[in-house]
């Protein structure tokens, strides 16, 4: 009967006889063309580059930039999936209110 370890951390050690080799990996492709963005103001950036439509100091103007109300609409529908798949215990919520 082979020998055996009560030890938490034992490893069994494989015979290095019985060790398939493998594959060497694939040699990588050509790299894609890259050119870094030139940056004239890195000490001195002055004010961001927005259309002119776009109030500049309006968090929620620029946020619409990057976010239109399709990709707000699946935001909310992932948030409410999430929160029916882990729901908060009524100690938790605020006002002790489900958030749903």
């Amino acid at each position: 009967m082979p020998r055996t370890s009560n030890d938490i951390d034992y490893v069994k050690v494989k015979d290095p006889r019985t060790k398939t080799s493998r594959k060497p990996p694939p040699e990588p492709g050509p790299l894609p063309p890259f050119e870094p963005l030139q940056i004239d103001d890195y000490y001195d950036p002055g004010e961001a580059s927005v259309p002119s439509s776009i109030n500049r100091h309006d968090p929620m103007a620029l946020f619409r930039l990057f976010f239109d109300d399709e990709i707000m609409d699946l935001m909310a529908v992932w948030t409410n999936a999430y929160i029916k798949a882990h729901p908060v215990p009524k100690k938790d919520a605020p006002r002790g209110k489900q958030w749903l």
